[in-house]
């Protein structure tokens, strides 16, 4: 894995938040330099998929809050803790 690979998760972390530290440990061949960077990155705020929509437009507030939450349990970066297409299709965001 070289740097581009760890600018690339970098990236991901900023918009996804960044996974737990046992995520790192299951990828043993990944450059151990790089993962034990990213291991210590503690500021990361994932950015606030919410201020994607505009709430004066076209959508209420709780509808904004349940497709954020979809999006997030869609794209998570950690394959073990993202959401089935049958999990979110039983989504609230779908029932509002």
């Amino acid at each position: 894995m070289g740097d581009l690979e760890g600018t690339q998760l970098l990236e991901y972390f900023i918009l996804l938040g960044k996974p737990s530290n046992s995520f790192f440990d299951r990828f043993p061949k990944l450059n151990v330099e790089i993962i034990k960077g990213l291991k210590e990155i503690n500021e990361i705020v994932p950015y606030d998929i919410k201020k994607l929509f505009d709430p004066n437009k076209y959508y209420k507030k709780r509808e904004i809050e349940l497709a954020a939450d979809l999006f997030k349990k869609l794209v998570c970066i950690d394959a073990n803790e993202r959401i089935t297409a049958e999990e979110a299709l039983k989504h609230e965001f779908f029932s509002v």
